[in-house]
């Protein structure tokens, strides 16, 4: 079991796993956060509070966040700021759930992988990169496609603002059934597919 709180320069080269009964809090008073080379697995409490988690590893990393379900706020297993910056974050069993923002580095791609992003905590996305959304992209956030993103969903989101006028973005409905398109904040897309 781990239960205690982050110092200054967290840099970990391997896997985080956060057992069952155990707790890892970044406290709240400083700006303790993490950088992962490797991947991340909670099936304890992950106190995240302020704080980025920066995904920076050098192959694909995986996330079993241990969340529960859209629209549930669980703050024992979400992040507050979650940046990636490695070739591929695929999230596995669990939904991702994501508070302040979240940031998709250019040519790095997050593949929800059939899992839920949860934007109900007002999540600030910026997707320089690709996302993949094949589950539920929905809640009250917003997403901001930069130039050259792609953004790829196979169901109708429900986010409460998309914006995608860059140049070179392209939003791809690739669902196998009807799709509604959503109305971006400007009324118009660069790239629709």
């Amino acid at each position: 079991d781990l239960t205690g709180n982050l110092t200054v320069g967290n840099a970990l080269t391997g896997n985080l796993t956060i057992d069952n009964g155990a707790t890892l809090d970044t406290t709240a008073l400083n700006s303790y956060g993490i950088t992962l080379a490797g991947n991340w697995a909670n099936s304890g409490s992950f106190i995240s509070n302020a704080n980025t988690v920066t995904f920076n590893g050098g192959s694909t990393q995986t996330i079993n966040a241990g969340g529960t379900g859209t629209s549930v706020d669980d703050t024992t297993k979400d992040f507050n700021n979650l940046t990636i910056s490695d070739p591929t974050l695929q999230i596995i069993t669990s939904e991702l759930e994501v508070d302040g923002t979240l940031t998709i580095d250019a040519n790095k791609t997050l593949d929800l992988n059939g899992q839920n992003l949860d934007t109900s905590g007002g999540l600030v996305i910026t997707n320089n990169g690709t996302i993949i959304v094949t589950g539920v992209l929905g809640g009250t956030g917003t997403l901001t496609q930069g130039v050259a993103a792609t953004l790829n969903l196979a169901s109708t989101p429900t986010i409460t603002t998309l914006t995608a006028t860059a140049a070179g973005n392209t939003v791809n409905y690739n669902g196998s059934s009807a799709q509604t398109i959503m109305v971006p904040s400007t009324s118009t897309y660069d790239i629709l597919k």
